[in-house]
């Protein structure tokens, strides 16, 4: 989805990439969605029978356990700015890459361990490498080969109006 609205900051929307819900991201948010539901219903017991204290850690935990389900492992929304790469989990958690930071981009396949690790910013086994000066950025937008032309095209203008 291609847009020209101005987010906050003034920066331009260069492009935005929709986020997919596929089988493999479903079924990564089954056990930590079972152990908020079971840590929730551990909280109504301790509360009925009175142990407040006890009921409210409870009730912290489901909520915080449900809370990383939504923000951190639902697919998440990618956009492309004029000077940076906004990756949206879930408002208001984001994370802003600035060009600066971005050496090169390559696309990549991860395995193993390696796809367990990127897992934060990879819904995907297919995905995209940010090159950075200390280390890699994965992230896999639903369209990978779109993205990255659009991610291209804003770098090489980022870094010409840098050098202009």
């Amino acid at each position: 989805m291609t847009s020209s609205v101005s987010p906050k900051g003034g920066n331009t929307l260069i492009h935005q990439d929709v986020p997919r819900w596929n089988a493999a991201s479903v079924l990564a948010h089954l056990p930590p969605a079972i152990l908020g539901l079971w840590l929730l219903v551990r909280a109504i017991l301790w509360l009925a029978s009175g142990h407040i204290a006890t009921g409210v850690v409870y009730t912290v935990l489901a909520s915080a356990c449900c809370l990383s389900v939504y923000a951190f492992l639902a697919p998440r929304r990618y956009q492309l700015l004029d000077d940076r790469l906004r990756i949206v989990y879930l408002r208001p958690f984001a994370m802003n890459l600035p060009f600066s930071r971005v050496e090169g981009v390559r696309p990549h396949t991860l395995w193993g361990l390696e796809y367990l690790v990127s897992y934060m910013n990879c819904t995907s086994s297919e995905c995209i490498e940010l090159l950075g000066p200390a280390s890699s950025t994965f992230i896999s937008p639903a369209d990978r080969d779109l993205f990255m032309e659009k991610l291209n095209e804003a770098l090489e203008r980022n870094r010409s109006r840098r050098h202009a």
